[in-house]
């Protein structure tokens, strides 16, 4: 894997977890200390866009990662792999050492599980990426060699049952690419709505708050903007990617 492929990801995957670590995660936890702040609009708007940009941050390494695989193979990528991991813990500790500055200091001593278990959580997540991706693509790709072998040796001229680029539909069961995509961010979305209803149910319990019907439209519009609506600009970015990688390994 040659070192001008790795300028896009680390341009994008970087500049992403810069606005998220140096400007998102302290404004959302100096919003989140204030008694009255935490209960006005701004909070709620920090709130969706820090996980917005959260999302973005893994689309993008999803989509590196696809893209990789599909020009170079699973096993030519680990200078992508050590820059996707560079990246995460970029990520946590500049959102540690900037929430820090923000309450006035650094306290090593403090409680830094949540950090470790969604770093534990998005390697896992990339670990299925790269699974799938290598399934799909790879297969996909051998089979469509061989079959360009075949009509070779028949004299005949050969149709490809797949064409990975350009994207014909936003959404494509055929195309390996797109469908490692998907289902990447299905299983973001998933955990991310597994999470959201845990931390209602933990609200509710701690504060000994009754729930009721006229509540479930509030908590779908939270789903909503916490959730489908950010996995979905995911995968657009995640399409946006893979194109711009193409475009930029091909220059």
């Amino acid at each position: 894997m040659e070192r001008k492929a790795l300028r896009l990801p680390a341009l994008v995957v970087f500049g992403i977890y810069v606005i998220y670590a140096c400007v998102l995660a302290p404004l959302y936890q100096f919003l989140s200390a204030d008694i009255v702040l935490s209960d006005t609009i701004l909070w709620d708007i920090v709130d969706v866009f820090f996980n917005l940009f959260e999302i973005l941050g893994i689309s993008a390494c999803f989509a590196f990662l696809i893209y990789g695989i599909y020009r170079y193979s699973a096993k030519k990528c680990l200078p992508l792999y050590i820059l996707i991991g560079g990246a995460l813990l970029f990520k946590y500790a500049a959102s540690i050492i900037a929430i820090s500055i923000v309450g006035g200091s650094l306290d090593l001593t403090a409680d830094f599980t949540s950090f470790f278990v969604s770093l534990l959580i998005e390697i896992a997540e990339l670990a299925l990426l790269i699974f799938l991706s290598h399934r799909w693509i790879t297969s996909r790709q051998d089979e469509e060699r061989k079959l360009k072998n075949a009509a070779a040796t028949l004299g005949k001229e050969f149709a490809p049952r797949v064409e990975f680029f350009p994207f014909r539909k936003l959404f494509s069961r055929i195309n390996p690419l797109q469908r490692a995509a998907f289902w990447s961010m299905v299983a973001v979305a998933v955990l991310r709505l597994i999470s959201h209803v845990i931390d209602e149910i933990s609200f509710s319990i701690r504060f000994a708050y009754g729930f009721s019907v006229g509540d479930i439209p509030v908590l779908l519009l939270y789903a909503l903007l916490l959730v489908f609506i950010p996995c979905f600009l995911g995968y657009l970015l995640c399409l946006g990617c893979l194109l711009l990688s193409k475009r930029h390994t091909e220059k």
